[in-house]
Order: C-alpha cells, then sequence, then structure tokens
C-alpha cells in the first residue's frame, strides 16, 4: 500500500509484530484492534487477522499436530469481530487476509460484512504476479503457488438505498 504512496498507519495489539515495520510505516500505533483509537476513518483499512496460519504447513509442520477443529471456531469468531471493527474504520475499502486456506476463516468471515459492504475484484491490487492466483475476485495462494497458502479479499463500501 505504501508502495502505491499511501500514508500507512500499522496497528497491532502486539509490539513485537509491528518492530519489523519501524521505518517503513508513517506511523506505528499499537492498540487493541477491537478498541481502535483512532478518531476519523481511513481510505482503506487492511486488516490481516489472526488466523490458524494453515496456509503454512509447509514450513511449519508442527501445526497438524498443535491445531484442533475448535481452534477453526474460534479464530473465526475473533476474526468476525476485528472484521467489523476493520468496517466501521473504512471509508471505501477492507482488504481482509490470512495466512489460511480454510473456508471458516475466509469466505464464511467475509459473508458476514453485512449490507452497505460488497466484495470486490481483487485483481488490479494484485502484485502482476500474483494475478494468476485470483479467482472469482479472491486471490488464493496455494503451496502450488510456490509462497505458503494466503487468502485475500477486497470488501468495498456501497451505498445502501433505503425503501
Amino acid at each position: 500500500m505504501r508502495a502505491r504512496g499511501a500514508r500507512v498507519v500499522s496497528n497491532d495489539i502486539s509490539i513485537t509484530r509491528l518492530r519489523p515495520l519501524f521505518g517503513r510505516s508513517s506511523k506505528i500505533v499499537v492498540s487493541d484492534a477491537l478498541r481502535p483509537p483512532f478518531r476519523r476513518p481511513f481510505e482503506t483499512v487492511l486488516l490481516d487477522a489472526p488466523c490458524s496460519a494453515t496456509g503454512t504447513i509447509r514450513k511449519n509442520p508442527e501445526l497438524k499436530w498443535r491445531l484442533q477443529e475448535s481452534d477453526l471456531a474460534s479464530f473465526a469468531a475473533l476474526q468476525k469481530k476485528l472484521l467489523q471493527s476493520a468496517l466501521e474504520m473504512a471509508r471505501r475499502y477492507v482488504v481482509y487476509s490470512t495466512c489460511s486456506l480454510e473456508r471458516e476463516e475466509n469466505d464464511d468471515v467475509v459473508a458476514t460484512a453485512g449490507p452497505g459492504w460488497a466484495r470486490a475484484d481483487l485483481t488490479p491490487w494484485a502484485p502482476e504476479g500474483a494475478r494468476g492466483w485470483v479467482d472469482g475476485g479472491v486471490l488464493r495462494l496455494t503451496p502450488d503457488s510456490g509462497a505458503d497458502g494466503f487468502t485475500a479479499f477486497v470488501l468495498k463500501r456501497v451505498e445502501v438505498i433505503s425503501g
């Protein structure tokens, strides 16, 4: 986003996860995204949601033994709350991404966006080398891509017409 000229504000509950962004982000904010401290909305919000990381099993094979089926429901519940918070903070777009390939953590979460939001085609947002992995407007990198598994959606605010 910054490479495209955007002013970037990075927010995470963990300073450790933000540390690699020092010097790369316009502003660093340590806070809980469920209760963001920002007074005004942003044009675009990128939510890189905490997830089961099933897309990284190739690099982290211990996940197969550590993850339980109930973990997916726990992650999805948090992801839905974080998505709602991101939607409230965005004027125009929300980019929702995970390093999970699970429907419960991706399609099912994005489906909760509700009225006023529609899925948009991610193709124009995707780096040129990843555009071949966009299907139905959604970026779905699988291990066949040579990268970790990754899923990303773009949600666009739409005008709600009342009757």
